[in-house]
C-alpha cells in the first residue's frame, strides 16, 4: 500500500527473511533492508526513514513505557516486550 511504512524490526531479521508484503512502485527489494540493522550504529537507518516506521525512536515513548512498568505487566510476554523496546532505545543512542 502506497505510503504504508516498514516495522523497523524486519532490517533485524534474519538474512533468509522473506516478508510476503511487496514494494508498491519502489525499485527496492527486501534484501536491501533484511539484516541491515545495527543497535549500536543507527547510521543504517538513515537512507530508510521515510520508508521505516521509526516511532520505537520517538523519545517521549520512553516515558509511556516505564509507565507501563511503573503500573504493573499483565504478563511476561508484555514484560519481554517493554524490556526489548527499551533495549533497543538505550543500545540505539537515538
Amino acid at each position: 500500500m502506497q505510503g504504508q511504512r516498514i516495522h523497523y524490526s524486519v532490517a533485524f531479521k534474519e538474512h533468509n527473511y522473506k516478508p510476503e508484503a511487496t514494494f508498491a512502485e519502489r525499485a527496492i527489494k527486501w534484501e536491501s533492508i533484511v539484516h541491515t540493522g545495527n543497535r549500536k550504529d543507527m547510521s543504517w537507518a538513515e537512507r530508510w526513514t521515510d520508508l521505516l516506521e521509526m516511532g520505537v525512536f520517538d523519545l517521549p515513548l520512553v516515558a509511556q513505557i516505564v509507565g507501563e512498568l511503573r503500573d504493573g505487566i499483565s504478563s511476561d510476554s508484555d514484560l519481554i516486550h517493554i524490556m526489548d523496546r527499551l533495549s533497543f532505545i538505550a543500545f540505539s543512542g537515538w
